[in-house]
């Protein structure tokens, strides 16, 4: 039973921490939205120090946190892509070509025709078209 208390702990401490952190993003990100338009920047100020503070006393450890069982207890699913799954279909990328595919992927794909393959083969193509190969070359 100590393990099911103790991950009961971890899952509070860590739904704190994403919520206060995301409180923080949102302050930062829109630094006049409603909520905070009547308050003083001094009153702002204790908000956001409020959820520092939150942050620090919840700091989870990252690699513990299985995002599939989190996105679970809310009702929520995702299908994860990596820079590994780029470079199966175009080798010849760097990482940071890979992760510029994977980047544009996720901002451009169709949600009628999802997240495939052909997809990365094309933003890759778009992007990093492949070098000439040499054999090719020297037939024409």
């Amino acid at each position: 039973m100590k393990s099911t208390k103790s991950n009961n702990d971890y899952e509070r401490k860590t739904d704190r921490f994403w919520l206060a952190l995301a409180r923080v993003l949102d302050h930062y990100w829109t630094a006049e939205r409603q909520d905070y338009r009547s308050c003083t920047r001094a009153e702002q100020l204790r908000h956001i120090y409020r959820d520092l503070k939150t942050l620090d006393e919840t700091a989870v450890d990252l690699r513990r946190l299985d995002v599939h069982e989190m996105l679970a207890r809310r009702g929520q699913v995702a299908i994860v892509w990596s820079t590994e799954d780029v470079l199966g279909v175009r080798p010849h990328l760097t990482q940071d070509q890979a992760w510029d595919v994977l980047s544009r992927c996720e901002r451009i794909h169709d949600c009628n025709y999802g997240f495939t393959w052909d997809l990365l083969e094309s933003v890759a193509d778009d992007l990093y078209p492949a070098p000439a190969c040499s054999s090719k070359e020297n037939a024409q």
